[in-house]
């Protein structure tokens, strides 16, 4: 069995030891807090302050979509050749189909703003509203549907899945 030193264990080697123990414990650290600040901010919310200032008319909207009774009936993804292709079916209160709506959707990234698409659905025939997406990566997406018809406004989150 070899020994790592030649000779006693000395002052001066365990100095080297440590020096280059806490060095590499350094340089880990700081390539993991160069990564982390260059992925992303962590910020979601530019303005928290004034946004929370608002809260009082974000409930009241909240309380007058609750009262419109829209809500969505069908929310899918699906994939064709080159895209994919978002379905929404949104109904009123006594379960039909809700027309002429303008609805838009954004979808973004859980951990990323980078990546953010905003579409336009189109109503098509048979009471859907379709857009095609061009996702640029596989993974978890949160689609922001909102549909308005005058000043009726209607809001809703999804997560999907996409592959």
């Amino acid at each position: 069995m070899s020994k790592l030193f030649r000779g006693p264990l000395t002052g001066r080697h365990v100095l080297i030891m440590l020096v280059t123990f806490f060095g590499v414990v350094f340089a880990a650290n700081g390539a993991f807090v160069y990564f982390a600040r260059a992925s992303w901010t962590g910020v979601e919310t530019e303005d928290a302050y004034r946004i929370g200032l608002q809260y009082n008319h974000t409930l009241a909207e909240a309380e007058a979509q609750k009262a419109l009774g829209w809500k969505i009936a069908a929310f899918e993804l699906t994939k064709d050749e080159e895209h994919e292709v978002l379905m929404v079916r949104l109904v009123d209160a006594s379960g039909a189909s809700l027309r002429g709506l303008a609805v838009a959707a954004t979808v973004r990234r859980p951990t990323t703003d980078r990546l953010d698409r905003q579409v336009t659905l189109s109503e098509g025939e048979d009471g859907l509203y379709r857009a095609m997406l061009n996702l640029p990566e596989p993974g978890q997406w949160e689609v922001e549907v909102v549909a308005t018809r005058g000043p009726d406004r209607f809001r809703a989150v999804h997560r999907i899945i996409a592959s």
